[in-house]
């Protein structure tokens, strides 16, 4: 008789877990709060470490630290862990920018970024994401919750979807991993804790600011690009060929022929006096390196002191991108 109870009880205790389980799982109450807890927040201030993973192998690893006041106010700063490399992505009521401090240069955009691309290093772009894809998909367990929704990189067809870990009493995230259509994972995300109170303000996000403190975070010497060379992309679209260059010691201009022509340019550049900003109709672009800028018919980055630029106007932009990741396995001229 006893055991006949034991087994009684264990039958209704997996029923219990299980139908704790099912009323856990609320995809509709997680999605409504979460967005009512985005939509209260003012301003944050959070430590995070980004790893793209490359196509071919190995990966690259940022550590940022993301600002935000409301209403759209955004401050990235990305350092390269390689190369210390060190940029700021801002938007502010001026505009968006991308700073090169080494060189004190710097884009501003015509753009509507972030809202016009998924970016898993913004909790306002993983809620929209998820808002976005009527099929997303929510499970939990007893401390976090895990949202699983189709992305929208504009700018990276290789990324397709993502799955994001939050705390499920704070509603923040912990972890975003975005994959390919392999399922395979290329790009992750890992936040440290949020802080909701910064005190952040207006000045905070101004350009000259931003860029001097970033200056003062490099320090002395940041911009002494002793190693610098002009190289060849160590990709070209199939079908394509080296046509004609004319290079010097400091400049190089490639021109590509081929079903999809295109033309490099290499340009060495040394730190500005005073912070130039160059304005561009177009995005930021996160490359393998570091942040470039995209337009119609271009692609610009900075990388080891020397300016880079694809034009074409039938080089599709991931293609672009392709050929500009691929540079840091060129072959010296």
């Amino acid at each position: 008789m006893r055991k006949i109870f034991s087994i009684a009880l264990l039958v209704v205790g997996l029923g219990f877990l299980y139908g704790c389980s099912r009323e856990n799982v609320n995809d509709t109450d997680f999605v409504r709060n979460l967005g009512e807890k985005v939509n209260q927040m003012t301003e944050y201030r959070v430590d995070a470490v980004m790893e793209i993973v490359k196509e071919e192998e190995g990966s690259v690893i940022y550590d940022l630290v993301i600002e935000f006041m409301n209403p759209d106010f955004y401050k990235i700063t990305l350092r390269n862990r390689e190369n210390n490399n060190l940029q700021v992505i801002l938007k502010n009521e001026t505009g968006v920018f991308v700073l090169t401090p080494a060189l004190n240069k710097s884009f501003r955009f015509q753009s509507d970024w972030p809202n016009n691309s998924s970016h898993a290093y913004l909790l306002q772009s993983v809620h929209r994401d998820l808002i976005n894809d009527s099929n997303s998909v929510i499970t939990s367990d007893s401390r976090h919750f895990f949202a699983e929704s189709r992305v929208n990189h504009k700018t990276n067809n290789r990324l397709v979807s993502q799955r994001a870990i939050f705390d499920r009493n704070t509603l923040l995230p912990r972890e975003v991993t975005v994959f390919d259509s392999s399922r395979e994972a290329a790009l992750i995300v890992t936040f440290g804790v949020f802080n909701e109170t910064p005190g952040l303000s207006r000045t905070d996000f101004d350009l000259e600011r931003t860029n001097l403190t970033a200056r003062l975070e490099l320090g002395e010497g940041s911009a002494n690009f002793t190693e610098r060379e002009i190289l060849m992309p160590g990709y070209v679209p199939a079908g394509v060929f080296l046509e004609s260059q004319t290079t010097t010691e400091t400049k190089s201009i490639k021109f590509f022929d081929g079903e999809l022509s295109f033309t490099v340019v290499q340009e060495f550049r040394e730190t500005s006096p005073i912070l130039s900003t160059a304005r561009l109709f177009g995005n930021p672009v996160m490359l393998y390196q570091t942040v470039g800028a995209a337009t119609a018919n271009s692609l610009t980055w900075f990388h080891n002191g020397i300016e880079y630029m694809i034009f074409s106007t039938i080089l599709p932009l991931e293609e672009k991108i392709r050929i500009a990741n691929s540079f840091i396995f060129g072959l010296e001229t």
